[in-house]
């Protein structure tokens, strides 16, 4: 198992605690994250489902 979100490729999604906010995870041997806000054009709400699994926390 991974030791962190960062090191592992299936993880995208990302929540702050710290803002209280989703991120998308850059796979970039790093710990970037991209903010997510309004999209422009997208009209379709979709569902994202949080899983806690502390094996990759």
């Amino acid at each position: 198992m991974h030791k962190t979100p960062f090191e592992c490729p299936d993880h995208l999604i990302l929540f702050d605690d710290r803002h209280n906010d989703y991120r998308l995870i850059v796979h970039d041997g790093g710990s970037s994250t991209i903010e997510m806000s309004f999209f422009h054009g997208v009209v379709k709400k979709y569902k994202i489902t949080i899983h806690n699994n502390s094996s990759m926390a």
